[in-house]
C-alpha cells in the first residue's frame, strides 16, 4: 500500500495531534486514529490527513462507527459508504488464509449497517475485488435473490450440487418474478435438468408449471429429440397437467405442450387417455392441428380430429392425405371403420372419403391404391352405411358389378320382405278403416232406465202399451200421441215433411230410421234437444273428423 514518506507535522489544520508522527511511522494505526478523535479532528481533514495511510484510516473508521454520536442516520450513511470502499481493497494483498476472518467481519459489518449501506456502491467495490463468494452473501443480506442465484450458477459446478442445496436454492427461486425465474431454468443445461427431473420426488419444494414451461419446450422441441429426458419428463408432465398435481392450475399451451411430447413419443394409450379428459375439448386446437401438419403427421391429426364432434371432415381430410403419401387406402379405412364408426354424419364422412379419394380409382387395374379404393367402396356398401344408390354416380366404368351381388341380393331380400310387410299392413289399416266408419255411422247405443209405471206426457197412459220415445230429458211419449198433437209442436212446413215421412216408413225401412230422427230432435214437452241442436248435432263433430281420417281414396 501507498504510505507516507514525508514527516508528519504534530498538528493538522489547526488542531495539535501530539505523538500523532511516532504512531504513524511505528505502525500504530489504532492509536493514531484514537489520537485524531481525541484532539477533537473534524471528520473531513481526518480523511484527507491520513488518505495516504490507508490502515490508520480503516482504524478511524473502526473506531467511528463504534462512537455514540454515529446515531446519526445521514453521517453515519456516509461513513459506512466510505469505509466500504476504503475497505475492500486492502484485502487484496492478503492471502486467502488471511482475508477469510476478515471477509467473516465485513459480512457482519454489512449485515449490522445494511440500512446505511448503498448496496449498488457496495456490489460495485466488490466487483472490482472480484471477491464472488462475498458477493452472492450480500446478495442474499440485501434480497437481491435473482442476482444472487445469476451468479450461483454462473460460476457454479452443477454436478456438485446436491439434493439438500437444490432445496434451499428452490427457496430462493420462489421468491424470485416468474419470468426470471423461467429465464433461470431454462439457462439450465439438459444434464442438470436431469437431475431435477431423477430426483423430481424427493425435493421437498418442486418447480411448478409456469417456471419450467420454457425449459420443457427446449427438451420436448430438440432434434434430435433425447429420448432420456423424454423419459424422465413424461410421468412428471402426466401429473402436472393432466391430473392436477405439482402445479395447480394449468394453461392450454402447457396441455398442448403435453399432447405434443405424446405425439413425438407416439405413445397411443397416453393420447387415448388424453382424449377422454373432459378439459381437453375445451382447448383451441388449431395450433395442435398445425404443428402436427407441419411435421406430417397427419395420421395423428386425423385421428385428433375424430374425437370432436364438429371437425370430422377434418379428419377424413387429413386421412385421405396420410393416404395419398403411404400410396394405400389404409388410413382412411381404419378411420372410417373405428374412430367414426359411431359418429351421427357417419355417412356424410364415407361419401367424403369416396369424393376425395377419388383420383385412386383412375389408376390401372393392378394398382395397389386402386385396389385399396375399390375395397373402400365395398366396405362402404357391405357395411350399410351407404346405398348402391349413393355409390353408383361415383363408381368407375371399369368395375364389375360382380363386387356388390351379395349386396344386391341382399338388398333385394329386404325390400320384398319390407314389401310383404308393407301391403300386409296397409290391410290392416283399410279393415281397420272400414270398422272405424261403421262404428260411426251407426253411431253408439245410449241405453236408458224408464220406472215400471212411466206415463206418456200427453195420454197419461201406460207407456208400455204403444210404441214411445224417450228424451235425453226423460220424458216420454207415444209415438200416435205425437203425431196425434203435431200441430202444437210442428209448422205448417213441418207437418207436411212430417206426413210424408210416415207414409214412406210404412214402406221402407230407412223412411221409418229418418221418421225417428226427425220425431226425435226435440222434446214436445220441454223442448232440451231443440236448445242443444243450435251448436251440437247428434252425431258429434269430432265422430265425424274421425270418420273422415280413416277415409281412403
Amino acid at each position: 500500500m501507498l504510505k507516507r514518506n514525508l514527516l508528519i507535522p504534530q498538528r493538522v489544520g489547526n488542531f495539535k495531534c501530539p505523538l500523532i508522527q511516532e504512531f504513524l511511522a511505528t505502525g500504530q494505526y489504532g492509536n493514531a486514529a484514537r489520537q485524531l478523535l481525541n484532539s477533537g479532528v473534524p471528520f473531513n481533514q481526518s480523511y484527507l490527513y491520513l488518505s495516504n495511510c490507508p490502515e490508520a484510516l480503516i482504524e478511524y473508521f473502526n473506531l467511528l462507527i463504534k462512537e455514540v454520536y454515529m446515531s446519526d442516520a445521514p453521517r453515519k450513511k456516509v461513513i459506512c459508504n466510505l469505509y466500504v470502499n476504503i475497505l475492500l481493497p486492502q484485502y487484496l494483498v492478503l492471502s486467502p488464509a488471511d482475508r477469510e476472518p476478515l471477509i467473516a467481519k465485513f459480512i457482519d459489518f454489512v449485515k449490522q449497517n445494511k440500512d446505511f449501506i448503498e448496496k449498488r456502491v457496495l456490489y460495485k467495490s466488490i466487483r472490482e475485488c472480484n471477491f464472488l463468494t462475498l458477493l452472492r452473501e450480500c446478495y442474499l443480506i440485501f434480497g437481491d435473490y435473482t442476482e444472487y442465484l445469476r451468479l450461483y450458477f454462473e460460476y457454479c459446478n452443477y454436478a456438485a450440487i446436491t439434493i439438500d442445496e437444490f432445496n434451499r436454492l428452490m427457496n430462493l427461486i420462489c421468491n424470485i418474478p416468474l419470468n426470471e425465474q423461467q429465464i433461470l431454468f431454462k439457462s439450465f443445461p439438459l444434464s442438470f435438468m436431469k437431475f431435477i427431473m431423477r430426483n423430481w420426488r424427493t425435493f421437498n419444494r418442486r418447480p411448478t408449471c409456469d417456471p419450467i414451461f420454457p425449459a420443457i419446450c427446449d427438451i420436448i422441441f430438440a432434434e434430435p429429440m433425447d429420448m432420456e429426458a423424454v423419459n424422465l419428463l413424461q410421468p412428471i408432465m402426466e401429473k402436472m397437467y393432466t391430473r392436477g398435481k405439482d402445479g395447480g392450475t394449468h394453461s392450454n399451451a402447457q396441455r398442448n405442450l403435453y399432447y405434443i411430447l405424446l405425439a413425438r413419443t407416439n405413445d397411443q394409450q397416453k393420447m387415448e387417455d388424453y382424449y377422454k379428459n373432459s378439459q381437453w375439448l375445451k382447448l383451441p386446437h388449431d395450433f395442435l392441428l398445425r404443428w402436427l401438419k407441419r411435421r406430417g403427421m397427419e395420421t395423428l391429426a386425423s385421428q385428433f380430429c375424430a374425437h370432436l364432434f364438429d371437425r370430422h371432415y377434418l379428419a377424413v381430410t387429413y386421412s385421405v392425405i396420410a393416404a395419398n403419401k403411404e400410396k394405400s387406402i389404409r388410413p382412411v379405412l381404419d378411420l372410417l371403420t373405428s374412430l367414426l364408426n359411431d359418429a351421427e354424419d357417419r355417412r356424410e364422412c364415407w361419401l367424403r372419403a369416396l369424393e376425395t379419394t377419388s383420383n385412386m380409382k383412375k389408376k390401372d387395374n393392378a394398382s395397389d391404391e386402386s385396389d385399396g379404393w375399390r375395397t373402400l367402396l365395398e366396405t362402404a356398401v357391405t357395411s350399410c352405411v351407404l346405398t348402391l344408390d349413393d355409390i353408383f354416380p361415383i363408381m368407375p366404368e371399369n368395375m364389375s358389378i360382380d363386387s356388390f351381388q351379395s349386396t344386391i341380393l341382399n338388398a333385394i331380400k329386404e325390400y320384398q320382405t319390407d314389401n310383404s310387410a308393407a301391403v300386409h299392413r296397409i290391410d290392416q289399416f283399410i279393415n281397420r278403416a272400414s270398422s272405424q266408419r261403421e262404428l260411426i255411422s251407426r253411431g253408439t247405443q245410449l241405453r236408458v232406465e224408464l220406472d215400471p209405471l212411466q206415463q206418456c206426457a200427453l195420454c197419461k197412459q201406460s207407456i208400455y202399451k204403444d210404441r214411445f220415445l224417450v228424451f235425453p230429458c226423460y220424458h216420454t211419449v207415444h209415438i200416435k200421441c205425437l203425431l196425434s198433437n203435431m200441430n202444437l209442436f210442428y209448422t205448417a212446413p213441418e207437418m207436411l215433411n212430417l206426413i210424408s215421412l210416415t207414409s214412406k216408413a210404412a214402406k221402407s225401412e230407412s223412411a221409418n230410421k229418418l221418421l225417428s230422427e226427425y220425431i226425435s230432435r226435440s222434446c214436445p214437452i220441454c223442448g232440451e234437444l231443440s236448445v242443444r241442436v243450435l251448436d251440437k248435432d247428434f252425431i258429434l263433430k269430432e265422430e265425424v273428423e274421425a270418420r273422415e281420417m280413416w277415409k281412403l281414396d
